[in-house]
């Protein structure tokens, strides 16, 4: 697993033409010198400031699954199958999860993330709710 740290690291699949935000600072995580994944850059709290620092996350083809629940089941419970450098958690803290449940084949990302990436990423792998 490599981490790619370059201005051209842009990660937000199926972005809507609708989005006119700016995409947070990103790094690449690269597992097997494929697999593209991002670790998005969040500072401070979650908050409405902070929360819309990751907009973006509601404005990709991933976030009609979370506009599908709003309307299905008031739990807000989310599994997200390979979250990866978190841009699918992002989408489910934006979006008030109550409860996000990952399952990462690669145990390495979670170490990643809950240890040297932990503070770049906004602690996603040590909140309470996932």
């Amino acid at each position: 697993m490599e981490v790619v740290e370059s201005e051209g690291v842009k990660y937000a699949p199926g972005l809507s033409l609708n989005f006119s935000g700016e995409i947070p600072e990103q790094l690449g995580l690269v597992t097997d010198g494929d697999g593209l994944s991002a670790v998005t850059r969040l500072e401070g709290e979650y908050d409405l400031e902070g929360l819309k620092k990751i907009e973006f996350s509601d404005y990709i083809s991933s976030a009609l699954g979370f506009h599908l629940i709003q309307n299905i089941d008031n739990q807000r419970k989310i599994l997200i199958i390979g979250p990866g450098g978190g841009l699918d958690i992002l989408g489910g803290i934006y979006n008030e999860a109550e409860e996000i449940w990952g399952i990462e084949m690669n145990p390495d990302v979670k170490i990643l993330l809950q240890g040297n990436y932990s503070d770049y990423s906004g602690n996603i792998y040590n909140r309470e709710e996932i």
